[in-house]
C-alpha cells in the first residue's frame, strides 16, 4: 500500500505562501507609512522652516519692545512676500502646504503697507530687516529712505535691534553709515549684507525695502486720505 503526503505537503505550502503574503503586505504598508512620516518630520527640519522660525522668534525677541497687532500684520505680510527665498535651498519644499500651515493665499513677491503716521512702519521696518538678515543666510537687502538722516536713523535703529539678539553683536562684520554686514547664521562661508540709502526724488514718500531675488516691500510714509 502506497502513502501519499502530496496532497498535505501542498495544504501546508499554500499556508504558508499566505502567510508569507500577509507578513510581506504588512511589511510594506509599515515602510509606506515610515516614509510618510519621515517626510513629514524632514518638512520640519529643513533650512527653510528654520529660517521661517528664526525670523518669527527674533521679532518676538526685540525686548522691551512689544509688536502692536498692526506691526505684527506686516511681518506676516513680509514674510509671505519673501517665502519663496526663505525656502530657496530647499530641494522638495511643498509650497501649497507653505502656504496651507501659515493661513497665506498666495506666495506673491511684493508688498504694499499703508497706514496713517504713528502706526509703526519705520519700527515693523527695522525689526523686520533685523531679524531677516540675523537668519537668513546671504541675504541681500536693500533701503531706500525718505532722506539721509532717515536713512542713517533707519540703519542706527536696524544694528540696535541685532545687537539685542543672541550672538547678534558678535556676528557683525561690517558697520558704516551705510552698510551693515553680518557673518551667516549657520557658519557657512559667505555674509548677510544690508544696504541703507537716501530716496531718489521720485521716492520721497516711501520706504522701498529690495531684497535677495527682487522681493519688493514698499512703507509710505504717510497715508493721504
Amino acid at each position: 500500500m502506497i502513502v501519499s503526503y502530496q496532497k498535505v505537503f501542498e495544504g501546508l505550502q499554500t499556508a504558508h505562501e499566505v502567510t508569507l503574503n500577509k507578513q510581506l503586505k504588512k511589511r510594506r504598508l509599515n515602510s509606506i507609512v515610515d516614509i510618510l512620516q519621515d517626510r513629514k518630520n524632514k518638512s520640519h527640519t529643513t533650512k527653510g522652516w528654520r529660517r521661517l522660525r528664526t525670523v518669527r522668534k527674533c521679532l518676538d525677541s526685540f525686548k522691551p519692545y512689544e509688536r502692536t497687532k498692526m506691526q505684527k500684520r506686516f511681518h506676516d505680510s513680509f514674510l509671505q512676500a519673501t517665502a519663496a527665498h526663505l525656502f530657496a535651498d530647499d530641494v522638495d519644499v511643498d509650497l501649497a502646504r507653505v502656504m496651507k500651515q501659515n493661513k497665506w493665499k498666495h506666495l506673491k513677491q511684493q508688498c504694499l503697507a499703508m497706514t496713517p503716521r504713528r502706526f509703526g512702519k519705520t519700527m515693523s521696518v527695522g525689526m523686520f530687516c533685523a531679524a531677516y538678515l540675523y537668519s537668513v543666510e546671504n541675504a541681500e537687502i536693500a533701503i531706500f529712505s525718505t532722506g539721509r538722516r532717515a536713512s542713517q536713523k533707519l540703519l542706527e535703529l536696524i544694528h540696535s535691534l541685532i545687537c539685542k539678539l543672541p550672538g547678534g553683536r558678535e556676528r557683525i562684520a561690517k558697520y558704516n553709515a551705510e552698510i551693515l554686514n553680518m557673518r551667516n547664521y549657520d557658519g557657512s562661508y559667505g555674509q548677510s549684507k544690508l544696504s541703507s540709502y537716501p530716496r531718489y526724488v521720485a521716492l520721497q514718500s516711501f520706504f522701498y525695502v529690495i531684497l535677495s531675488n527682487n522681493i519688493f516691500l514698499a512703507m509710505p510714509k504717510r497715508c493721504v486720505v
